[in-house]
Formats: structure tokens, C-alpha cells, sequence
């Protein structure tokens, strides 16, 4: 039926799989605001959709490009020096 809604927006419906990734998706939003946060409920709700292709039986165009993440760098801060950094050539006088 065209007037139907869709299965993936009734929560009352979702499978297993879905109900844990809106899970997540909650306990990442009750962190503090951060734009990796962001970033990381946008792939969970992502994810979520490709779930639901699959349960539905439908193939979408949302694909995932699956590269790795880049490595982490470490985030300097009072409690931590950079070793990595080039030396000054300078002195002070």
C-alpha cells in the first residue's frame, strides 16, 4: 500500500539490531558535546540504515566507503609535551 509507513521509521517494528544501534546512538548523544560525537552518531545512523535495507530487502545507494580511520594523534595538553616537535634553532638572550 503506497499510503503505508515505512517499516524502518516504526521503532515498534525494529529488529534487534536496530533497537541496540539507536542505543548507542542515545549513549554517545549523553556525552559531552564533542564534533567526533557528532560524527560518530551520523555513522551510527548510517549504519542503522543499512540495517534496515537489509531487513527490508532493499538496496539503497548509501554505501560505505569501509577505510579505515586515520591513526589517532595525540592531543597536547599541560600534562603532556611533545617529543615529536622539531628543536628551535633559536636561544633566548
Amino acid at each position: 500500500m503506497i499510503n503505508e509507513i515505512p517499516r524502518r521509521i516504526r521503532m515498534d517494528l525494529w529488529c534487534p539490531a536496530e533497537k541496540a544501534i539507536a542505543a548507542a546512538v542515545a549513549a554517545v548523544e549523553a556525552m559531552p558535546a564533542d564534533t567526533r560525537l557528532t560524527d560518530a552518531v551520523c555513522l551510527l545512523g548510517r549504519a542503522r540504515d543499512r540495517v534496515a535495507d537489509f531487513v527490508d530487502g532493499v538496496e539503497s545507494d548509501q554505501k560505505c566507503d569501509c577505510a579505515p580511520p586515520p591513526a589517532p594523534q595525540e592531543v597536547q595538553t599541560a600534562d603532556t609535551v611533545r617529543t615529536d616537535a622539531p628543536k628551535s634553532t633559536t636561544t633566548a638572550s
